[in-house]
């Protein structure tokens, strides 16, 4: 129960059992026995922080009221933190831990604990536990998007910084981590370009971390600790730092066309004019010509990317049972079929 429970009970036992609350010495006619057992309370607590479910239990009461005084006062302690989420399972995991016969903290110290960022326990919250915490109670927010949050903490946050107090986070910390990524990028372009085929497949298939994803990444945090900011009214942090962290531009690179003079640059120097290419529609026609007399089994395929434009990934993806002429068949943006435009295709 949310508000928690009375009960008595006593230690004896039967065939070896405890009795608890069924001892028959409890009741005397109509009323309790005020020289038998002792008075209990058991309180519901916020889970921790692996969402398991858990409760205070307290005995050695010698009347009803002793027991629900302290019962009231332990749900008053919960309400110190008010809708601080995070502090309020602090509170929670400081009674869950206290021995038989501790009495409960003082209202003043869980208090002053509160404002200055502490967990019930005294110590300071790290970013790992309120990252933790925050992501754990995010709600209405896309699969694809709770995923790469979850991504983001796991693989960058907590290793690198989860450690560092919350309160004294600062943008330097924040820095270090992409220090280190890009540290990790150099290594691993460098291992791609080795000779020994062995080194390279040390990171077959490893992929660095581009400016758009870093970008991605610091947007988490920052995000994070808006909210840390902004829900918890200022508690856990006065500024965040992540505000003041500037990184390489991770805007896409600007489209050109592969006109005539283009080509020419290209075939002369061997550089691309830019990394993103777009080639005209002869250039797609020839490529596709070309595609359908040197191997027409993928010639749907392309046929299907040029006409439609889907994903790389969903290229990719595609299989005999999901792919089919029917598909590529299907009509194009304007409406037309999509043989209709293989006027594309150079005659």
């Amino acid at each position: 129960m949310a508000d928690g429970s009375i009960t008595k009970q006593c230690g004896c036992r039967k065939d070896g059992k405890r009795l608890g609350a069924k001892c028959p010495k409890l009741r005397r006619g109509d009323g309790w026995n005020p020289h038998h057992g002792n008075w209990a309370y058991q309180l519901e607590l916020p889970t921790d922080a692996g969402n398991k479910r858990r409760q205070i239990r307290r005995s050695g009461f010698t009347n009803r009221e002793h027991a629900a005084s302290e019962r009231d006062n332990a749900r008053a302690l919960l309400d110190l933190a008010g809708t601080n989420a995070l502090m309020r399972q602090h509170i929670a995991d400081l009674l869950h831990s206290l021995k038989a016969g501790e009495a409960l903290p003082e209202r003043d110290t869980i208090t002053h604990r509160i404002h200055t960022g502490e967990t019930a326990a005294g110590k300071a919250i790290t970013l790992g536990v309120y990252l933790d915490t925050w992501i754990a109670n995010r709600t209405g927010l896309a699969p694809a998007t709770l995923r790469s949050y979850r991504d983001h903490i796991t693989n960058y946050w907590k290793p690198k910084i989860g450690h560092v107090p919350l309160n004294t986070l600062t943008p330097g910390h924040i820095q270090t981590v992409f220090v280190a990524i890009e540290e990790r990028n150099a290594e691993i372009l460098a291992l791609k370009a080795s000779t020994d085929k062995a080194v390279r497949d040390t990171v077959k298939g490893v992929r660095t971390v581009g400016p758009a994803s870093m970008h991605r990444i610091l947007a988490t945090l920052r995000k994070a600790l808006n909210d840390a900011r902004r829900l918890y009214r200022h508690q856990l942090v006065e500024n965040n730092p992540a505000e003041s962290v500037h990184l390489k531009s991770g805007a896409a690179p600007k489209p050109r066309l592969w006109t005539a003079s283009a080509v020419n640059r290209w075939r002369q120097t061997g550089r691309r004019p830019s990394a993103v290419m777009v080639w005209t529609p002869a250039q797609a026609g020839e490529f596709l010509d070309y595609v359908e007399s040197a191997d027409p089994e993928l010639s749907a395929l392309f046929d299907l990317a040029v006409h439609r434009g889907p994903a790389e990934a969903n290229s990719q993806a595609c299989t005999t049972t999901t792919s089919t002429l029917a598909t590529v068949r299907s009509p194009s943006p304007n409406n037309a079929p999509a043989s209709a435009t293989r006027s594309l295709r150079r005659k």
